[in-house]
């Protein structure tokens, strides 16, 4: 028997991809996305981010690999974490 795709059956029902086990993916990846979440790129602001992170790890085989870029303003990003680049 054929698994029904849940983007086409309208009796399937349930969260976004509630289908997706933890620990399928070889690896995850999330481009042009974590700028977007709530929280800067300070020390204190990245920890609203953490979430993301914790969650797409669930989704990672053991030794999987999560990759991803993202936009940051680069002069703001510079003064916040300024400590490692005299």
């Amino acid at each position: 028997m054929m698994e029904s795709d849940p983007f086409k059956d309208p009796s399937i029902s349930g969260p976004p991809f509630y289908w997706i086990k933890e620990g399928e993916f070889d690896s995850v990846g999330a481009n042009f996305v974590v700028h977007c979440l709530k929280g800067s790129c300070d020390a204190e602001g990245i920890k609203g981010k953490e979430v993301f992170f914790l969650e797409a790890a669930k989704l990672l085989k053991p030794g999987g690999c999560f990759f991803g870029s993202t936009i940051v303003n680069v002069e703001e990003f510079f003064i916040e974490n300024r400590r490692g680049f005299s």
